[in-house]
């Protein structure tokens, strides 16, 4: 929609031809409730030749019919896994602006196989952004993920941009994952990338059959513990999630299951200390995210005698969470753990390699010596 406004600057009279997010800049946010039907008024001058630029209906994940550009060439992502879905779409072009946590530090593959995120301005704080900053870039849509800090009709009144909003879902379960692939479809629509969300969600479909027939195969498997999951920060060895989806994709549980039922599925919660002494772990994966406070857990006198330290099984993944669960790393760490549970099952598979495969499919490049350069190599590390 175009609006046609007058403005007076130096005492001249200038008439011209605006979008309506430009004319929310001049007017500020609450213009949008002076708009009606498809004419502006400002300053007693109207115009009787409005543009109206081609829009089309889709429906979010909060069950808004809203109407966006035809084409949409620029878009922001906003709230934890926006950016992350959107670059699994090769969608990174379309990105003017980005949250400033995404160039506070690289460490996500995302950020790795997309440098030109450190080039475009900020948008403000994560989790919600900025609306004058957001504004500012001009977008045609913002993507963003549902949660509390955003309210989605609140913002998009105030900057006069379609918010498209959806759930950023769990890959745990084959209930839970068509939550992702829903999210992936509807920005699919919005981008006009609905083949390639196609290709994504074939993509995930396949290495998860795949861990599952690898899974099934094992016929025995050692007692594992998962620790040093990073939430909202670094966290210690004791940091944990009950159902840990790289285990759960081949059929296996982080303490046998003993953890579950204490949170949500997917939660990071807090082992007991005894209870993990007790349960005594003959192998423990330790997050890849920031590992130095679990590993400096594991020096103290009280951990020297479990199994895993006595025998040197203590392996280093890819991070599980930044900014919400990575995905790609979770059938990359599905793979790992299964390689050191069961080499005879996972003999083919080379860690480096499988992982360049998936980031490559995922986000078209291999960004694994990325990650190794940003977080240390991965796999057996010594206490």
């Amino acid at each position: 929609m175009q609006y046609f406004v007058c403005l007076k600057q130096y005492g001249e009279r200038m008439d011209k031809k605006i979008s309506r997010r430009d004319f929310i800049k001049i007017t500020g946010g609450t213009a949008a409730t002076l708009l009606v039907g498809s004419a502006a008024i400002t300053a007693g001058c109207i115009d009787p030749e409005f543009e109206e630029k081609e829009t089309r209906e889709i429906k979010d994940m909060w069950g808004r019919n809203l109407d966006i550009p035809k084409d949409t060439e620029r878009l922001v992502a906003t709230s934890a896994g926006a950016l992350r879905l959107t670059s699994y779409l090769k969608a990174g072009d379309k990105v003017v602006g980005v949250e400033e946590n995404e160039q506070a530090d690289i460490e996500r593959p995302y950020q790795m196989a997309n440098p030109q995120y450190q080039e475009v301005p900020t948008i403000g704080p994560q989790h919600s952004g900025d609306a004058e900053k957001i504004l500012g870039v001009n977008p045609d849509v913002v993507l963003t993920t549902y949660n509390s800090d955003i309210d989605p009709e609140n913002l998009q009144e105030s900057i006069g941009i379609p918010v498209v909003v959806v759930e950023y879902g769990e890959i745990l379960t084959k209930e839970k994952r068509q939550i992702i692939y829903e999210a992936l479809r509807t920005y699919g629509k919005v981008l006009n990338k609905t083949d390639r969300a196609e290709e994504v969600i074939d993509i995930f479909k396949d290495r998860i059959d795949d861990l599952e027939r690898r899974g099934e195969e094992v016929e025995d498997a050692p007692r594992m513990y998962v620790g040093g999951i990073g939430r909202r920060g670094q966290q210690g060895l004791r940091s944990t999630v009950p159902d840990y989806a790289p285990l759960e994709l081949l059929g296996y549980e982080n303490m046998e299951g003993q953890l579950k039922g204490i949170d949500e599925l997917g939660e990071v919660v807090e082992v007991d200390r005894e209870k993990l002494i007790e349960y005594d772990p003959e192998i423990i994966f330790i997050d890849g995210g920031d590992p130095h406070l679990s590993l400096e857990e594991l020096e103290k006198p009280e951990y020297q005698n479990l199994t895993a330290v006595e025998n040197n099984e203590i392996y280093k993944l890819t991070a599980y969470n930044s900014y919400t669960t990575q995905y790609e790393n979770v059938l990359i760490n599905s793979y790992m753990v299964g390689k050191y549970f069961s080499p005879e099952q996972f003999n083919d598979i080379d860690i480096k390699d499988i992982s360049n495969e998936i980031y490559k499919d995922i986000y078209g490049e291999p960004v694994y010596s990325d990650m190794v350069e940003r977080h240390g190599e991965f796999g057996e590390i010594e206490v």
